[in-house]
């Protein structure tokens, strides 16, 4: 449900004669446990990366809970109808179909939020990754690059970050720069955050990002060996 009664004057506000698309947010529930810690965490970064590069022109994802588009976008690609037989990621394909440079704009203030009180465990979670990965396959190249470009460059900067200190480069040095990459994220991911309504999961990020890295490699892994065997 809508978080506030100005949701739909907020999705609205963003069409002009060229708009055809607006992608709202939905946050993810607060929980008590790590594995919901954990997932609201992915939320987030998921949220980060699609909706930045959606405000940059090169939106290939988004949420069926919260979006608008025009009669004439939706009936010129006929509807859903080339992806009814997706069980999950309609939007996203939806979204990689239609979205332009031009023609597409984010909304994020939080009046615009939808909210669900959608109860997920952690099998369920990792399902819904599975599932999603079978949609990102009919993505385009580029947008399955964008997908994934800020898990493989934080992924690459833990790996060059360990082989120097078993090279046996400075450790100091190593620390400072990685603490330096920590404020740069916290100057940008706190701002974010407090607007997307996720309170205090910043803090986490020392223990959660490198969890939340190794856990959809794992993941990655796994799917493509399930797939290729």
């Amino acid at each position: 449900m809508p978080r506030s009664k100005k949701w739909i004057a907020h999705m609205q506000a963003n069409f002009t004669e060229n708009t055809e698309l607006v992608l709202g947010y939905v946050p993810f529930p607060v929980g008590a446990s790590f594995s919901t810690l954990l997932t609201r965490f992915d939320h987030f970064m998921t949220a980060l990366y699609s909706l930045s590069f959606a405000i940059k022109g090169k939106a290939f994802s988004g949420y069926g809970q919260n979006i608008a588009f025009t009669k004439t976008t939706f009936f010129a690609g006929k509807g859903y109808a080339s992806h009814m037989h997706l069980t999950y990621g309609e939007t996203d394909f939806f979204i990689n179909q239609h979205a332009t440079r031009k023609n597409t704009r984010v909304e994020i203030n939080p009046a615009s939020h939808v909210l669900t009180d959608k109860k997920q465990s952690y099998a369920q979670f990792v399902k819904d990754k599975f599932t999603r990965m079978d949609t990102q396959k009919l993505f385009t190249l580029g947008n399955r690059l964008r997908l994934h470009v800020g898990v493989y460059t934080a992924v690459l900067f833990y790996l060059i970050s360990v082989g120097l200190l078993i090279l046996g480069f400075s450790w100091p040095v190593v620390l400072a720069i990685y603490l330096f990459r920590l404020l740069l994220q916290y100057a940008v991911y706190f701002k974010i955050a407090k607007r997307l309504k996720h309170p205090h999961i910043q803090w986490a990020m020392p223990v959660l990002e490198p969890i939340y890295l190794l856990q959809n490699m794992l993941l990655r892994v796994v799917y493509l060996i399930k797939h290729n065997s």
